[in-house]
């Protein structure tokens, strides 16, 4: 969005209304898009690198007819860095953190932070069920997050 706002922006004194302007900046954004996706389509992600006896980087790329690559999914794989005791007593005082910067929110912000991040309802539910717009939802989200990203920068700062 950001590109084609500035080649909307560099391009305006060019406009010679053949068209409207929504359909110009449509052309526009459309053009950038295309430009944008051309770009990342000549990039390939880079495989983590492998102990030997793991596979060969290459193989987490699938070549024609092959099994589809490795994912990085951990769904049923044991932790263990979760049960010692620092851990816990450290993710106790992260939580009380986090309750007391939420505590300190206004409550627009707390219900809607406490709907979206803890009770995970869709925008959509949180509309419904406080009557608001989903553009609305967002703002008070958005602060309600930077203050709680702040909070939580300000513990693992000191």
């Amino acid at each position: 969005m950001q590109d084609a706002w500035l080649g909307m922006l560099s391009g305006l004194a060019k406009f010679e209304g053949r068209s409207s302007l929504r359909t110009w900046v449509f052309t526009i954004l459309v053009n950038r898009a295309r430009s944008r996706g051309a770009q990342e389509a000549r990039t390939v992600p880079r495989p983590p690198p492998g102990t030997p006896d793991e596979r060969a980087a290459d193989d987490w790329f699938a070549g024609p007819g092959e099994a589809a690559p490795r994912t990085w999914s951990s769904i049923g794989v044991t932790s263990h860095c979760g049960t010692a005791p620092e851990t816990v007593a450290l993710s106790r005082e992260v939580l009380l953190e986090l309750d007391r910067a939420v505590s300190a929110l206004p409550l627009r912000q707390c219900e809607v932070v406490t709907m979206r991040d803890v009770f995970e309802m869709s925008a959509e539910q949180v509309c419904a069920a406080l009557g608001v717009s989903p553009a609305y939802q967002r703002v008070p989200l958005h602060r309600a997050r930077a203050v709680l990203r702040a909070a939580l920068t300000g513990y693992y700062g000191r």
